[in-house]
């Protein structure tokens, strides 16, 4: 599932959004965990890298069935450097 999105203002400034994806629910919270993969020129916060398509790293947010969004902090180039930062 995925839905174009663009000029955010929960990124960054300088960041340029790209797409949502719909990563995981949890039914029991009410929740879902959604990434945006935006155009940076930096690298993952939690290892350093870059993905293989070099200027794309995910942004996570958390979506409640209420609509509320939770941005989280960071960049990041997978889930897995995601878990290890926010974890």
């Amino acid at each position: 599932m995925e839905t174009r999105v663009s000029g955010s203002p929960r990124n960054d400034a300088g960041l340029k959004d790209i797409a949502m994806t719909l990563i995981s629910r949890d039914p029991f919270a009410r929740q879902e965990l959604h990434r945006v993969l935006v155009e940076t020129t930096k690298g993952c916060d939690w290892c350093g890298g870059k993905r293989r398509s070099g200027k794309k790293l995910f942004q996570y947010q958390t979506e409640t069935d209420g609509g509320r969004t939770n941005p989280h902090k960071g960049l990041f180039c997978d889930k897995d450097c995601h878990d290890s930062y926010h974890g």
